[in-house]
């Protein structure tokens, strides 16, 4: 083989790379779009996609073997060159690595964004100084040998996608970029590196030229792709890189920066106006169409005949004043009130199934002696927002000053004491700004990683309850207790040894109840201390779980590629729906079937507390769910109480969302994305509706729209606070 040969990397080798690493992907998208509807008519869209992002990332590729070609003869200089022009890159993914919910809790954070710029660039300047030298040799061999080499790379690629795939499928947006950008340059690697000029023959004009031709492909699936919501959905969702392509080449579209574009199915009626876009509440009568939907909004002069939430404070006050009710209201407000919160648990394990009462039984007791709402929704699928909700009833917690459940019933005169953990105190306590805790107990659960539990704490949450209701023994005043079991929710971080026989436990599921079974046992220990109380029949138990946990397992038992491991970003009934249960002595159990929200436990413990009828309660979003307590769903005794008719709202990174029983809403954040459910009859999320009813759908985001929520970004170091508010 001539020098020329061997020193020309200008060769189309580079072309041939990207034509090679488009297609393996392409491959790969097929297979994971296979059970899809329209599942070949997504295949080759996301072909023409991956085609085009090849031509691109080939060009920048020439382009930087061009801007350094001066240096040919200078190959450490020529590799600095080609590493600094790579620098920004490298330097803009560490700083968004870093940013990420869990990953910037670590002592890392502070050093990890530089740490990893430095290594990047020099793992860049590395391969650009190594890879010529590896080709030089390779192609000095025989041709059997290169061939026996070009699985390497490959294998490499492989492990970046599996990764990417497996074990972090919802995690760190720009990790999955760094993956993805990694896999196709090892791709192309192993073409370049063993791959001769001789041997291209026809390819040295095939590959560019069909790159080239990929341009009008993506231009058309750009135009006229997408038309339905759930063709986006599946693009989105079962695909490797083709769905983060197309969103990034909307986002690069999107001039007003609403989120919302002008290609792949999204169809922003004007991308100048922030203001305007398909997700926009449409202000009626102003003659501007605000959702693009074709047409002004019309005002609506009927009157609706369900009763709404601002109607239903109103009507609370006179149920207040009947005799029976206010007796009893009386009687609860000298009561004592333990708040139970399991981190992370999903409805669905306090189902009444004989395995929930052999692994649980003292839980699935619990609920069988309380008040159970089976449809209690939490306002988001992460600890900040749930417990945000819970102590603050506002509608978005993590926004302005609120003041907090304790600080309301330390005001009714209850003493207020608080056990959590410390991860629980880094990312509720403070990030929430939550004060009114006359004392507290933080649990340490990360003393060798932050943020890492390695060993149970339910032991540690029960001692110190123990020891808090020993010291109120001879107190008449009441109290309320909140009590934080937090090892559910590590259940990916918890070692299997901490667990008697849990080394032979599998992660996922199988774990996730071995946890729940040892948390199940230490609250059993905290429940039989109230009832050795001589108050036992004067302490009113809340059970509930502040979110859910998607252990990629559908509710139904299926697994679901949409679902993550832990939680958090997505609304989904497995990472939202939770248990609530409300035990009241001398109060007949039932279940109420009526949807409810974690913001109404607020007004629902000061209504019991007996500040029902205060501000604070006013405020909440939620409404207090006292007269369900008391009443069930009897309309006769509830009267007008009975014709409550209001939304749930719910709130996460990705995904925004509107529950109108029985629909479900979920809209998503970035991308014009709608998914429309009917819980009825499909609560395990299933059967997409927003194609089949386009109506309901849009009339349903146009309320959502109309609440103007803020999108929830996690990251950083939670608020601090002050002292005074301790």
């Amino acid at each position: 083989m001539d020098a020329a040969a061997l020193q020309t990397p200008e060769a189309p080798r580079i072309e041939l790379g990207a034509l090679f690493a488009a297609l393996v992907l392409s491959a790969a998208e097929l297979w994971l779009l296979r059970d899809q509807p329209h599942g070949p008519r997504l295949a080759l869209l996301a072909a023409f996609v991956l085609l085009f992002s090849a031509a691109a990332l080939a060009l920048l590729l020439r382009l930087g073997l061009a801007a350094t070609r001066a240096l040919r003869a200078r190959p450490t200089l020529r590799a600095a060159a080609g590493a600094a022009l790579l620098s920004p890159l490298c330097v803009w993914l560490s700083v968004k690595l870093f940013s990420g919910t869990g990953i910037s809790q670590h002592a890392i954070a502070s050093w990890g964004p530089y740490a990893s710029s430095a290594l990047l660039c020099g793992f860049s300047f590395g391969a650009l100084r190594l890879l010529p030298r590896l080709r030089q040799a390779l192609l000095a061999r025989s041709t059997p040998l290169r061939l026996a080499l070009a699985p390497l790379p490959l294998l490499f690629a492989a492990g970046l996608l599996w990764i990417d795939h497996v074990v972090y499928p919802h995690h760190y947006l720009y990790l999955h970029w760094m993956l993805l950008l990694g896999a196709a340059l090892s791709l192309i690697a192993a073409v370049w590196l063993v791959v001769a000029l001789r041997e291209l023959a026809i390819w040295q004009w095939v590959a560019p030229l069909l790159l080239v031709a990929s341009v009008p492909g993506f231009v058309a699936a750009a135009a006229i792709g997408l038309a339905t919501n759930a063709e986006r959905q599946a693009l989105m969702t079962h695909t490797l890189g083709a769905g983060r392509l197309v969103a990034l080449y909307q986002t690069l579209l999107d001039r007003d920066g609403d989120g919302h574009s002008v290609i792949f199915g999204e169809r922003d009626c004007d991308n100048g106006n922030a203001n305007v876009h398909p997700f926009a509440a449409d202000t009626p009568g102003n003659g501007i169409d605000e959702d693009c939907d074709g047409h002004d909004a019309r005002p609506r002069a009927r009157a609706p005949r369900a009763v709404d939430a601002a109607r239903y404070r109103q009507l609370l006050s006179a149920w207040r004043a009947r005799p029976g009710v206010a007796a009893k209201l009386s009687r609860y407000a000298q009561m004592n009130i333990v708040l139970i919160v399991i981190d992370a648990l999903r409805a669905d394990q306090l189902r009444d199934t004989r395995a929930n009462r052999e692994n649980h039984p003292t839980l699935m007791k619990l609920v069988s002696r309380s008040v159970r709402f089976e449809r209690a929704f939490s306002s988001g699928a992460g600890t900040d927002v749930g417990m945000g909700a819970i102590f603050t009833g506002a509608l978005e917690p993590l926004r302005g000053k609120h003041t907090s459940l304790p600080r309301a019933l330390r005001q009714a005169g209850m003493t207020t004491h608080g056990i959590f953990q410390r991860e629980v105190d880094r990312w509720a306590v403070k990030k929430l700004e939550l004060d009114g805790l006359e004392t507290r107990h933080v649990v340490i659960n990360d003393s060798q990683r932050r943020d890492v539990s390695l060993e149970t704490t339910s032991e540690a949450v029960s001692d110190a309850a123990l020891r808090f209701l020993r010291s109120k023994r001879a107190s008449a005043k009441p109290f309320f207790l909140w009590a934080h079991y937090f090892d559910v929710h590590e259940h990916l971080d918890v070692s299997r040894e901490a667990l008697r026989g849990g080394k032979w436990l599998a992660r996922g599921m199988q774990f996730y109840r071995a946890l729940l079974a040892h948390t199940d046992k230490q609250i059993r220990r905290l429940l039989r201390a109230i009832e050795r109380r001589r108050a036992a029949r004067e302490t009113i138990i809340v059970l509930l779980g502040d979110h859910g946990e998607g252990l990629q397992r559908a509710s139904d038992g299926r697994k679901s590629d949409r679902l993550p491991r832990t939680h958090g970003a997505r609304l989904y009934n497995e990472l939202t729906h939770v248990p609530l249960a409300v035990y009241i002595p001398g109060l007949a159990p039932r279940r109420i079937a009526r949807p409810v929200s974690l913001v109404d436990v607020y007004p629902t413990l000061l209504e019991l507390a007996g500040a029902g009828a205060s501000g604070d309660a006013r405020r909440s979003f939620g409404v207090s769910l006292a007269p369900f307590l008391l009443h069930g769903d009897d309309r006769r005794a509830l009267g007008d109480l009975a014709r409550l008719a209001r939304a749930l709202v719910l709130n996460e990174s990705e995904q925004r969302a509107i529950i109108a029983w029985p629909f479900k809403l979920i809209a998503w954040w970035d991308r014009s994305v709608l998914e429309l459910y009917d819980l009825s009859r499909d609560f395990a999320e299933q059967r997409d509706l927003s194609d089949a009813r386009p109506r309901l759908a849009r009339r349903l985001m146009a309320r959502l729209a109309r609440l103007s929520l803020h999108r929830i970004r996690r990251g950083g170091e939670p608020r601090k606070v002050p002292s005074k508010a301790r």
